[in-house]
């Protein structure tokens, strides 16, 4: 907070009781105020708050031209518009305006925070609260939890389009009452089980050269992996495989097939002779990526 050129805008858009966070603010701050911090309690939703915020942005510009900037939106449902449509159309549509704002803007991070449910999950980030058309959205998603059984221990798990899974720990200090990052160095974070099926179903289907749908790979991930979700479930569990750019699996728009690698045309599109080196060149990628995973 102390850095000339660093701005920051806490919102706090949930209507909870406002010195309860000014007391935290002032202990984490040691009873003082950086003049670089800003902090508001209310925030219009949709254009209106994105509105509001390009103009705090456009003032601290004004006055430091190479200002970077740090906004927080705590909880980001009080500032989202409500959509018709479906709970990933929804949730797609009222995080856009939001995130248009911080990829046009150099230097602007902008952190909406949300809650987790409270049910048990096999990949930590299925535990975010609502649609999975908001992770689609956003550039990073990073997930704070406690660490069962270990009082005073937690950890950040991130994941992100240009960057790799990653696990931070972090411990809470009581002197300092905010919780401080422990040097014992950021471990990478294992797929999921349930992602880890989808993602192998997908590729065996890929040694054939085709191009499965959703409801070929729940059947794969019940006959060979044991998999007792639903298709809804394993829709979902697909839609955040596709996002993770990590993940080595893309989708093909139109046709709602998935497949492991970069879309190309389909195979029943070509002449027979050119189906068949199209095949094999299929399976000699595929070979030799399973080759290097053994």
């Amino acid at each position: 907070m102390d850095e000339p050129d660093m701005f920051v805008l806490y919102i706090h858009a949930d209507p909870g009781p406002r010195r309860v966070i000014q007391a935290r603010f002032r202990r984490m701050l040691d009873g003082r105020r950086p003049a670089n911090f800003d902090i508001a309690f209310e925030w219009p939703r949709g254009d209106e708050g994105v509105s509001r915020l390009e103009g705090w942005i456009a003032q601290k510009r004004a006055s430091h031209k190479n200002a970077r900037l740090v906004i927080v939106i705590d909880t980001v449902e009080h500032v989202l518009e409500k959509p018709k449509g479906n709970a990933y159309e929804q949730a797609v549509a009222a995080y856009s305006p939001w995130a248009r704002l911080a990829h046009g803007q150099v230097g602007v991070s902008l952190v909406l925070v949300t809650h987790t449910t409270k049910a048990s999950w096999d990949d930590v980030f299925d535990s975010i609260q609502g649609s999975t058309g908001a992770q689609g959205v956003v550039d990073t998603i990073a997930v704070f939890q406690r660490q069962a059984g270990k009082d005073g221990l937690a950890e950040l798990c991130l994941r992100g389009r240009e960057l790799a899974e990653t696990r931070v720990n972090f411990r809470f200090g009581s002197e300092e009452g905010r919780w401080l990052k422990e040097d014992m160095g950021d471990t990478p974070m294992q797929p999921s089980v349930q992602r880890q099926m989808a993602v192998d179903a997908i590729r065996h289907f890929g040694q054939f050269a085709r191009r499965p749908s959703a409801q070929e790979i729940h059947a794969r991930m019940q006959e060979h992996a044991g998999y007792k979700g639903t298709a809804s479930t394993v829709r979902t569990l697909l839609r955040r495989v596709v996002d993770d750019p990590n993940s080595g699996v893309c989708w093909e728009r139109g046709s709602g097939y998935y497949m492991a690698g970069s879309p190309t045309p389909p195979i029943d599109n070509v002449d027979s002779e050119d189906r068949e080196i199209r095949s094999a060149s299929t399976l000699s990628t595929l070979s030799a990526e399973q080759q290097l995973e053994t």
